[in-house]
């Protein structure tokens, strides 16, 4: 009916406008464990217990960036992928990062990416019950997106980074 094939060509236009949107700004920066060997951070603890690590945030780019840094609850999405919520109302609680924020991070050098290492304290509640909890560090560029538009169509692209953070607590 005409209906649906209205419908897919509106799907059939904003998938060209988000892929030529993804074609054009590479993502060229990063956040990373400060151990090299892991993707991401993954903690077995108890509560009460304190620990003491540090993100990278990474720029692969040619150009100095600024990024804004933060902490993200994290979630599990409806396609079982990892997604990290606009706010950190409960990772705020357990963990404490004082650096983080707008950073300027330089541009890469001699083809090696530069980093800012961001320290951070994980203090699990003493009366965190137990089971998995799941934190990000979510990093995304301080100016505005790009925009893209078709045959009336505006899609904004807004690139972020997002490192995870796994918070096992002990007990029964």
């Amino acid at each position: 009916s005409k209906g649906v094939m209205l419908t897919l060509i509106i799907c059939a236009l904003l998938l060209g406008i988000a892929s030529s949107a993804q074609a054009q700004s590479p993502i060229v920066f990063g956040l990373r464990p400060d151990d090299a060997m892991k993707g991401y951070f993954e903690f077995s603890v108890k509560p009460g217990d304190v620990i003491k690590d540090a993100v990278l945030v990474v720029n692969d780019s040619e150009q100095p960036l600024t990024l804004n840094v933060t902490l993200a609850d994290g979630q599990t999405n409806s396609t079982g992928g990892t997604g990290f919520a606009d706010k950190g109302d409960k990772a705020k609680q357990w963990i404490a990062a004082p650096d983080l924020g707008v950073m300027q991070i330089a541009a890469k050098e001699n083809g090696q990416p530069k980093a800012a290492r961001v320290p951070f304290t994980l203090s699990v509640p003493k009366d965190a019950a137990p089971g998995e909890y799941l934190f990000g560090f979510v990093a995304s560029p301080t100016a505005q997106g790009s925009s893209l538009a078709a045959k009336g169509f505006v899609v904004n692209v807004v690139q972020r980074s997002a490192v995870s953070v796994i918070v096992r607590v002990a007990g029964d």
